[in-house]
């Protein structure tokens, strides 16, 4: 199991294409973009793309749980050998997941909006609240909703900046998205329109209703 950053783990498969076959019969990885890891895993025998939903903004072996796959998705690159990919979902429903297969292209334009994007919104609403912590209260008036959108915003960028190198494209596109909405906003309340915000709260408490509640006592996926 190839589990370092993306960058640690294009390497490695370099590696390992060079190398013989060997009796190794099942290789997968957990990088959060799966395209150019399928790309680079081109030659090498029993190779798996794969990726958990799971964790959080920790990392290394002080983060680890027992539980940290239960229950949780972990995809499948539906374009791998069927063997490969029988065994790559034995280890995983092993490990209490639930395997999902998918393109690897699919993968990534989705996470882009289910994962990356949520990174990139904490991280640009931490960095300007960074800038007002200094004002009076800003601190004292933190409460558990902007902690809670902070979570990710202490991950790692060692980790994170060939993620988002990587799958700029489409994590672009979900960015203008989000601004667009975020510039509809301030136009409503500078107006004094407020009521034009009444549809995105219903169409947010929808997708909240949809999605369901996260498993118990388990950090959502990162």
């Amino acid at each position: 199991m190839l589990a370092g950053p993306l960058d640690a783990t294009l390497a490695h498969l370099g590696e390992l294409a060079t190398l013989p076959p060997g009796p190794c019969r099942l290789i997968v990885d957990v990088a959060s973009v799966k395209e150019p890891v399928s790309l680079a895993a081109r030659g090498v025998r029993g190779f798996v793309a794969t990726h958990p939903i799971a964790g959080s903004e920790r990392s290394g072996p002080a983060a680890a749980r027992a539980d940290l796959f239960a229950r949780r998705t972990w995809t499948i690159d539906a374009d791998a050998p069927p063997s490969a990919r029988t065994a790559a979902r034995a280890l995983i429903e092993s490990l209490g997941a639930r395997p999902l297969e998918i393109a690897s292209s699919e993968h990534d334009r989705t996470i882009a909006l289910t994962s990356h994007l949520p990174q990139l919104v904490s991280v640009a609403l931490g960095s300007q609240l960074d800038a007002r912590l200094g004002d009076a209260h800003v601190p004292e008036l933190c409460g558990s909703g902007i902690r809670s959108l902070l979570r990710l915003g202490g991950s790692s960028w060692e980790m994170w900046r060939a993620v988002l190198d990587a799958n700029a494209v489409s994590i672009a596109q979900e960015v203008r998205r989000l601004a667009a909405i975020l510039t509809e906003a301030a136009e409503s309340l500078e107006t004094h329109g407020v009521d034009a915000l009444a549809a995105r709260f219903a169409s947010a408490n929808s997708a909240v209703a949809r999605l369901g509640a996260p498993p118990i006592d388990q950090k959502e996926p990162s």
